[in-house]
């Protein structure tokens, strides 16, 4: 009697197959992970924001209890104060570049953003302490600056 040996192994099908299945998982993968950057982009605006705020009182506390237009300035110039602009350069980066809209004064300031997940709505921080999302932008308002 002659003993056949048989090698066990994959077939290329069954490896075909394998492989397409892996495939299909990453696919939804990556498409899940998408809207899980959008929100990143949306947390790390509003961080920076509220950071923001904290330099912009360190700023106000350095200088005679005053706000300056320093603290806004032109987002591209080089006047914008150095406690504040760590802060616009990372908003930029988050928000694609989107416009920030900061108002200030010797008394006030507020600043707001875009959100990335929604364009139509805002983060705002001004110096009363609000923070919020929606459609509040900054902005003077009967000669007060604040989150309107």
């Amino acid at each position: 009697m002659v003993k056949i040996k048989s090698e066990s192994g994959f077939t290329l099908i069954e490896l075909l197959v394998v492989i397409a299945i892996i495939g299909i998982l990453s696919g939804i993968v990556i498409t899940a992970l998408g809207g899980a950057r959008t929100k990143a982009k949306d947390a790390k605006i509003k961080s920076e924001l509220i950071g923001f705020r904290t330099a912009a009182q360190l700023y106000y506390l350095e200088n005679g209890n005053k706000y300056s237009d320093l603290i806004c300035g032109s987002i591209n110039s080089a006047l914008v104060n150095k406690t504040t602009r760590p802060y616009y350069d990372s908003i930029n980066k988050a928000n694609g570049v989107a416009p920030i809209a900061c108002r200030a004064n010797i008394n006030a300031y507020a600043i707001s953003s875009v959100m990335v997940s929604d364009p139509t709505k805002h983060f705002c921080v001004d110096n009363g302490g609000y923070a919020g999302e929606g459609t509040k932008v900054a902005q003077v308002v009967a000669g007060t600056i604040k989150c309107e």
